[in-house]
């Protein structure tokens, strides 16, 4: 997701790189904190929480550039409907071809 996009949403990139670096070097180098599993659970958990979001993140800004400079936040919200709708869609056609052996 480019730093201008994050900018954008009022993140600040260069704390938040600071904060994940730090948060990595001090999982890589054995610092205390991340000793206990629990700790390393909750490390893992908060990351992949974070890819999650950002993930959701570029989805959305996707979305709203495919609309066009200047649209209406109404428009942005049907955009967001119809996607969601065909991911329920092809998640349902997915799990219902689980269900019959046959694939029929």
């Amino acid at each position: 997701m480019p730093k201008r996009n994050l900018q954008k949403l009022g993140l600040d990139t260069e704390e938040l790189l600071a904060r994940i670096a730090r948060d990595y070097r001090d999982f890589l180098t054995g610092n205390a904190a991340y000793q206990e599993i629990e700790a390393a659970k909750l490390f893992r958990a908060r990351h992949d929480a974070g890819r999650a979001g950002l993930a959701h993140l570029e989805a959305l800004l996707r979305l709203a550039a495919a609309q066009g400079e200047g649209a209406e936040p109404s428009a942005l919200l049907d955009a967001l409907r119809r996607a969601r709708a065909a991911l329920a869609e092809a998640a349902s056609g997915e799990d219902g071809a689980d269900d019959d052996p046959a694939g029929g």
